[in-house]
């Protein structure tokens, strides 16, 4: 659809467009072409300023930039969450500003060459963080002295990847989502679909997963290979019930829940996205909640049965 926006050429505002280029960010020598979107004035054809399309193109270039070259946003956050400290704390640890720290792990900004250094060797080696510490210019609390003494370096980063978010398993999170999106009834090709949303979307604005599931490419889109025992569990625990209807694409019954979900476990963060994907998932059909994922990047680009990259979250079509 066309958008109104103001035009230099022109003087005025006048309809416009998007159209797909390759932008070339160039950044410490090193060149990188960027797909991305510019918006055309359909009077005059010239470009026309969009803040939310150049700020965009710029995320993608920062993004970009350091998975090639730096370190990616979502490893320093989910490193840091696997040692159980805060921003805060973390940041003192690195001689950093909060709000810096922020920057990076969100792939806002672009690490200094000091800072990539320093973020490459606590991750490397976690146990040098107290002695760090200990020669930090901040005045750390006794909460935060404490934490920082009782940090377990072993296996920290062992079981975080691209394929969970860099997210541990959140057991009770999981189940409180589904519980959540069965509370009216729902099948399982739209539950599997609703909880990708979900993972994927916060991972996309955030740079973690709420539940930290794996999905994998099957037939009918984004799918995980241990949600079928786990609502057979809830269902033999009497917290969902189930009832036949008729089959729409490969699906037999659906689930409603007998009890309240607990949205008290998760952030405010989280708990918008899950009603965001709430409201899709209920207003679509299940055909085209299907044909929706079958568009995106993360099941088009996965070959049949492998797992899902969390990458893929910053190319949603279906956004939340």
């Amino acid at each position: 659809m066309e958008k109104e926006y103001y035009c230099d050429f022109c003087q005025i505002k006048t309809n416009s467009f998007t159209t797909q280029k390759i932008t070339v960010f160039t950044y410490k020598s090193k060149t990188l072409n960027i797909e991305s979107f510019q918006r055309i004035c359909s009077n005059c054809g010239n470009q026309v300023y969009d803040f939310e399309l150049d700020n965009q193109t710029s995320m993608n270039a920062i993004r970009e930039y350091n998975k090639q070259y730096g370190i990616i946003g979502q490893e320093i956050a989910s490193f840091r969450r696997n040692l159980n400290l805060s921003q805060s704390s973390f940041a003192k640890i690195l001689g950093l500003a909060k709000k810096t720290l922020v920057s990076y792990e969100n792939s806002f900004a672009i690490p200094n060459d000091h800072y990539t250094q320093l973020l490459r060797a606590v991750m490397k080696n976690p146990k040098i963080l107290p002695e760090l510490a200990q020669f930090s210019a901040s005045e750390f609390s006794a909460k935060e002295k404490m934490k920082i003494s009782e940090i377990d370096t072993d296996d920290c980063i062992e079981s975080i990847n691209e394929y969970n978010g860099y997210t541990e398993p959140k057991k009770q999170k999981l189940i409180q989502s589904i519980l959540f999106f069965m509370q009216k009834g729902i099948g399982m090709t739209k539950l599997n679909k609703a909880l990708f949303y979900t993972d994927f979307s916060c991972y996309a604005k955030y740079a973690y997963s709420v539940t930290g599931n794996i999905y994998q490419r099957y037939n009918h889109g984004p799918f995980n290979q241990h949600l079928y025992s786990i609502v057979k569990t809830l269902e033999t625990e009497k917290y969902i019930i189930s009832d036949k209807l008729n089959p729409d694409i490969h699906d037999h019954y659906t689930y409603q829940t007998i009890i309240e979900p607990k949205l008290d476990i998760f952030e405010p963060d989280e708990i918008e996205i899950l009603k965001r994907v709430y409201q899709y998932i209920s207003s679509t059909s299940y055909t085209q909640v299907s044909e929706d994922s079958h568009l995106e990047n993360a099941w088009t680009d996965t070959e049949q049965g492998q797992p899902i990259s969390y990458e893929y979250a910053l190319s949603l079509k279906q956004t939340f």
